[in-house]
């Protein structure tokens, strides 16, 4: 017996009993990158040690969040991560200012654990930066561990902390070729460009991935994120699910799969979703 996957908002719960979750449309495996990603059904859920929702605090992290709950996920298995597009910097704001306050009492009031992520002096560092990317933080039992740091990244933390105030210089000039930014994202498919999503949560989170102990090997983890056809004209063409780009089953033993789990819900389903549960939404929503 099968569970196929209708996007119904109130699916009928399939958490263990064995039955498998096809996507509404199937996986794309055409192109060479396809190919590399593809997948054909997830596993039974029960076969994930865990789920790991990427959680920004918008209704519709929080309806993907929902949908787990619906399908009979118990929460001791489920982890909401949120990566903190600010870097935890007290002054310089691009998110909400209370998104933090939000995702927390959220996690609180649900009973499942946060984990918070994010690089170093977040957008406005990343703008700005000469040099390798920042580093890579993530909490684990209460406290913030940092992610080993690439060659590069080493090399600009010694050239940043020589050159101090300064700007100009044959220390600025070697920090300026291990990398330079200086350009605001860029609305566009192409990740490089977009660099917001790429190097602030995409990266972030799979470097987390990749050496928390949690995660590192010996897993079968599901990412679940919230990403909707409805959305764009992009969005419309991702696969609801995929192999991750962590996935690395033959060199660390570590199964990472991703769920596009309401791609193809109507914004009035993810607003029913949240009246039925009654969650009241980030703040922002009621701003306008």
């Amino acid at each position: 017996m099968f569970f196929f996957n209708n996007s119904s908002p109130e699916g009928t719960p399939c958490y263990g009993s064995g039955q498998i979750i096809y996507p509404k449309i199937k996986s794309k495996n055409v192109s060479a990158y396809e190919k590399k990603i593809y997948l054909g059904s997830l596993m039974p859920l029960e076969y994930y040690d865990i789920f790991v929702v990427l959680f920004s605090g918008g209704k519709d992290s929080i309806t993907a969040y929902l949908r787990l709950l619906e399908l009979g996920i118990p929460k001791r298995k489920i982890e909401l991560w949120h990566h903190s597009v600010d870097g935890n910097h007290p002054e310089r704001w691009m998110d909400w200012p209370v998104t933090k306050a939000y995702v927390e009492s959220f996690s609180e009031a649900e009973g499942v654990k946060l984990r918070i992520s994010y690089r170093e002096h977040g957008f406005w560092g990343e703008l700005f930066r000469i040099g390798a990317s920042r580093l890579i933080f993530y909490e684990d039992r209460g406290k913030f561990n940092t992610c080993p740091l690439s060659e590069n990244q080493k090399i600009s933390e010694n050239l940043r902390a020589k050159l101090g105030e300064r700007k100009d210089g044959d220390v600025f000039d070697q920090l300026k070729a291990l990398g330079y930014r200086y350009k605001f994202p860029a609305k566009s498919g192409d990740l490089s460009r977009r660099w917001c999503s790429a190097y602030l949560k995409i990266i972030v989170g799979d470097t987390v991935i990749r050496n928390l102990e949690k995660t590192k090997s010996n897993v079968k983890c599901l990412i679940v994120s919230g990403e909707r056809r409805e959305e764009s004209a992009n969005r419309a063409k991702y696969n609801e699910i995929e192999l991750h780009g962590t996935h690395a089953a033959a060199r660390a033993n570590r199964v990472v799969h991703q769920w596009r789990n309401i791609i193809d819900y109507a914004e009035h389903e993810v607003w029913n979703t949240l009246k039925r549960w009654r969650i009241n939404p980030h703040p922002c929503y009621k701003c306008g």
